[in-house]
């Protein structure tokens, strides 16, 4: 146990976010006793929680595409509305946490799949043009504290 957060077959310790984002490719089943769980860890929980109740409804009828696969920097899974207007991309660093990949000018990129290449989706205040999604990807950065993300994307 590591902060009270098993860490089952995968030896590297691995933060509270990259098991929640990990779980939010399906039902969002956590598999640890909350008990032992320190009241910021529960807080965080409960984040994760209601972030996944907002982006449910793209994750069980949406497309799916994995981007890159497990045991690789970059690995990510993108579901894409019906519509096309939301795309939810659940990204994960599998790596080390130590080198590659977390220079802040070296991101990784993940090239989606499914978006319109004329179109423009908008992250927060980031905007990209979707020919940019699909040529270059959309860039993730990874630092020791921060190894997994879920990126929600709309047309503009």
């Amino acid at each position: 146990m590591a902060g009270g957060v098993s860490r089952g077959l995968d030896p590297r310790p691995r933060s509270l976010a990259f098991r929640f984002v990990l779980a939010m490719a399906g039902v969002l089943g956590i598999g640890a006793d909350i008990r032992h769980w320190t009241l910021e860890q529960r807080t965080e929980a409960a984040g994760w929680t209601a972030r996944y109740k907002e982006i449910w409804d793209v994750i069980m009828h949406g497309t799916v595409q994995l981007i890159g696969e497990p045991g690789r920097p970059r690995c990510a899974v993108q579901y894409t509305a019906a519509d096309a207007d939301t795309v939810v991309v659940l990204v994960w660093h599998t790596g080390r946490l130590d080198g590659t990949g977390l220079l802040p000018s070296r991101p990784v990129r993940l090239p989606l799949a499914g978006v319109d290449p004329a179109g423009v989706h908008r992250h927060g205040e980031q905007r990209y043009s979707g020919s940019h999604l699909t040529a270059v990807g959309l860039p993730v950065q990874w630092t020791a504290e921060a190894d997994a993300e879920v990126v929600v994307l709309r047309r503009a």
